[in-house]
């Protein structure tokens, strides 16, 4: 089992990103940028399915990141191997985090406690994957350094 993780860049708060003509309609929905068409645009199916791929299109190359991520990876260990080191009891943030919160995003305010307890697992695990430790250590900086939330999928 493995998990993407990763932390949208600000480049679209900062005006940083190419010009789309129906950017109008882009709307930061915190984690991420949607589309908000008008009803009009929605009620044509054939119209809608346009511009969004059009969209898409724009956000793999609307600036220096592509997919506007400026940090992503995967994760094949971490969080996984908390259970033998204690559990939800030792890692609440990481086992809520990754076994329970359903919604693929990591809030703001759980980066610190979460940071706390990936540097506790590190200080109890036998082995680590050390790439994946520098991966969530970038995550973390990166995600306070934009304001964007941590997301998973």
């Amino acid at each position: 089992m493995s998990l993407g993780l990763f932390v949208r860049c600000d480049c679209w708060k900062k005006g940083k990103v190419r010009k789309l003509e129906f950017d109008k309609y882009i709307v930061d929905i915190g984690y991420d940028l949607d589309l908000n068409l008008p009803e009009k645009i929605k009620a044509n199916k054939a119209l809608a399915d346009r511009y969004m791929s059009r969209f898409y299109d724009w956000v793999n190359s609307a600036c220096e990141h592509e997919y506007m991520w400026k940090v992503d990876g995967e994760v094949r260990s971490l969080p996984f191997i908390i259970n033998k080191y204690g559990g939800q009891e030792v890692f609440p943030a990481i086992y809520f985090n990754f076994y329970e919160n359903h919604t693929d995003i990591i809030p703001l305010e759980m980066n610190k406690e979460l940071e706390r307890e990936v540097n506790l697992l590190v200080e109890k695990a036998e082995s680590i994957d050390f790439d994946e430790y520098d991966l969530f250590t970038e995550l973390f900086r990166v995600s306070e350094e934009t304001g964007n939330p941590i997301c998973f999928c």
